[in-house]
């Protein structure tokens, strides 16, 4: 059960790095704080 947690933690904080990549990337060091926002927002 633990195992399936912690894996599905991971792919949740490869795919919230992933998308702070992509928005880096498209939108600039700008997207950082927005990409935060999202994340921690995500978090809560």
């Amino acid at each position: 059960m633990s195992n399936v947690y912690l894996n599905f933690e991971a792919s949740r904080f490869f795919e919230a790095l992933a998308l702070v990549l992509v928005l880096t990337l498209t939108h600039g060091a700008g997207a950082c704080a927005i990409a935060c926002l999202f994340f921690h927002g995500a978090e809560a």
